[in-house]
């Protein structure tokens, strides 16, 4: 016969079997998310392509980059992230080049990239002490709305970002979707209504 005594250890048993578990991937994603380069050297990675990868089919962003001349690929995060042509700076072993480690809160423009600047107006704001800033935006470039999403430092939960807050955005004009919110310099003023696109 089943008791309130084997009922609550039932209970205590599955909450202790949650957290573990929890601990578990916290500190497993907190481990993984960066790899450890021993002679780092920094260049410029570019967003290629996706690829395929795993059972279940997910893809993630390949990364282009030169060292010496010599050509390597190197894997990302998710495609949802990621726009082919995207830039960031990238971080290779001096001794094994193929080591390499995307930075994907250092985002960035080359010389030669024509760019412009819009207002963003953030839509979604995630972020703890655990895990880095995640922020979508939306801007308008002419006629078209545009949104992307970003990560930046985990310190950056403290610059007062929320919904409704407006940055400025530099976007290549080649394609617009590609982009960059500087969460350092305020926005003026939208030409679009967020109310028309919730």
């Amino acid at each position: 016969m089943i008791t309130e005594k084997h009922l609550g250890y039932g209970c205590m048993w599955f909450v202790g079997v949650s957290l573990t578990s929890f601990f578990g991937m916290v500190v497993y994603a907190l481990i993984t998310q960066h790899k450890t380069i021993d002679n780092p050297r920094y260049t410029v990675g570019t967003c290629i392509d996706y690829e395929g990868r795993g059972s279940k089919g997910s893809r993630s962003a390949r990364f282009e980059y030169y060292v010496k001349g010599k050509r390597y690929i190197e894997e990302g995060g998710s495609p949802s992230y990621f726009i082919v042509g995207d830039k960031f700076i990238l971080c290779y072993d001096f001794e094994e080049p193929e080591v390499a480690d995307v930075m994907e809160m250092k985002p960035v423009f080359i010389k030669g990239e024509e760019t412009g600047k819009s207002v963003g107006y953030i839509t979604h704001y995630t972020g703890g002490k655990l895990f880095d800033v995640q922020v979508t935006f939306k801007y308008a470039v002419g006629q078209y709305l545009y949104e992307r999403s970003m990560t930046f430092p985990e310190d950056y939960r403290f610059k007062g970002i929320e919904k409704g807050n407006l940055y400025e955005v530099t976007y290549w004009k080649n394609d617009p979707r590609r982009s960059i919110i500087n969460l350092e310099v305020k926005g003026s003023s939208i030409p679009w209504n967020p109310e028309d696109y919730d």
